[in-house]
This record gives structure tokens, C-alpha cells and sequence, in this order.
């Protein structure tokens, strides 16, 4: 049996979830759950919260490793 990973976004407002499960954790899989969510969401976007993985930050390749609020690509 092969690993898979779990991508969820849940509104804390609302409580609507959305997700989608991917055979990696790549820079790639982030991007395209991103704009998934993106194009399923009933809801204007504003912020996202994330687990702080490496492929949503900046902050692990930083010197002081503080994120930089850019997109890491």
C-alpha cells in the first residue's frame, strides 16, 4: 500500500470543508490544492493558515527564520 497525503481547508465561520488527496507532498501537490481551493470555494478568500511545511514557507531557508510573506515559488 502506497502512502497518500490529506489536504483539508476547513472556514472557521461557515465550517465549509474542502479537500483532496494527493500521492505526494510536493511544491507542486501545495499549488494545485491552492488552486482547487480556489476555484471550489463559495467564500471570498482572505487568509490561510497552514501547518507552516516547508512547501507553504520560506521560513526554514531564512537566516533569522522569520517567513518572508512572499510565495516560496
Amino acid at each position: 500500500m502506497s502512502r497518500r497525503y490529506l489536504c483539508v481547508t476547513i472556514d472557521r465561520s461557515t465550517r465549509w470543508v474542502f479537500l483532496h488527496i494527493y500521492h505526494d507532498m510536493t511544491d507542486f501537490s501545495s499549488i494545485d490544492f491552492l488552486r482547487r481551493l480556489k476555484d471550489a470555494s463559495p467564500i471570498k478568500i482572505v487568509k490561510v493558515l497552514t501547518d507552516n511545511g516547508s512547501q507553504f514557507t520560506d521560513r526554514f531557508t531564512s537566516k533569522d527564520e522569520k517567513p518572508s510573506g512572499r510565495c516560496v515559488r
